[in-house]
């Protein structure tokens, strides 16, 4: 009974190991249908949700999987963004430790590494963008933001004084745009303590109007990114370091982080 044992355990751990061996690499992934949408020419409009931030900055290994990038990849076009060299573009948030954990502000800088390429990016999302700046913003002085003294130098790094992120996009006569702008028309104003004025609610529908019906108007097919409510960010459902300090008085397990003092 015990060599019966033995000789079947053996024939299982050989079938585990023969087909745990099997090379799987000649399975292929079911084809993709692209129906009558034509991706040959992509583009996408829009902020830091387009540009691919993460950990408040923005950086080649995070603009790998923005979501420009990830369709394109996907559809197997070209679509070329304003790379930039690790950390990114400033104030990246890293953690330093575990234990306890702490996290730091990387105030290093990198470099955009395709500078130089001869024609407009197809990803022309830009962090921090309002919806005037699709129309109007040409570098970072003629950006929303600089007229209340913060003027934000990654217009120069996108735009490359080429033009308009509108104008840009029109240029490269599209056959498919991605549209999300907006929210920072509202939530910049709370992220920043009021410094930048909510935008009014005409202003708002004349100028997305204005930007919608001119990427109608190059016959692409068009998808709209929605605004979600606000006040469901993670800015306005985390609590101060008062809060982070009770915890640890008392021993509770929790994670706090401010960036702000308060």
């Amino acid at each position: 009974m015990k060599n019966k044992i033995l000789v079947l355990a053996f024939s299982i751990l050989l079938t585990l190991g023969y087909f745990g061996c099997d090379d799987y690499n000649k399975l292929t992934a079911p084809g993709i249908s692209l129906g009558s949408a034509d991706f040959s020419r992509f583009v996408s409009i829009g902020n830091s949700l387009t540009m691919a931030e993460q950990s408040s900055s923005v950086f080649e290994s995070s603009q790998m999987f923005s979501f420009g990038k990830l369709i394109a990849n996907q559809v197997e076009t070209v679509y070329e963004q304003a790379i930039f060299s690790d950390p990114g573009t400033g104030g990246r948030l890293e953690v330093e430790k575990m234990d306890p954990f702490t996290i730091f502000e990387n105030e290093a800088q990198g470099s955009p590494t395709n500078i130089t390429y001869p024609a407009p990016y197809n990803n022309l999302g830009i962090k921090g963008a309002f919806l005037t700046d699709v129309i109007n913003a040409r570098d970072q002085n003629s950006c929303y933001t600089a007229v209340f003294g913060t003027p934000n130098p990654l217009f120069d790094a996108v735009l490359r004084g080429l033009g308009t992120q509108l104008e840009l996009a029109v240029a490269q006569q599209p056959t498919f745009a991605t549209l999300w702008i907006g929210n920072n028309d509202i939530l910049a104003f709370a992220t920043r303590g009021g410094l930048f004025p909510v935008t009014p609610v005409q202003q708002f529908s004349d100028n997305y109007n204005l930007i919608l019906n001119t990427l109608a108007a190059t016959g692409a097919d068009i998808v709209l990114g929605n605004i979600p409510d606000v006040k469901a960010a993670t800015f306005f459902r985390t609590v101060g370091p008062g809060i982070g300090l009770n915890l640890q008085q008392n021993q509770l397990p929790g994670i706090v982080y401010s960036k702000t003092g308060g």
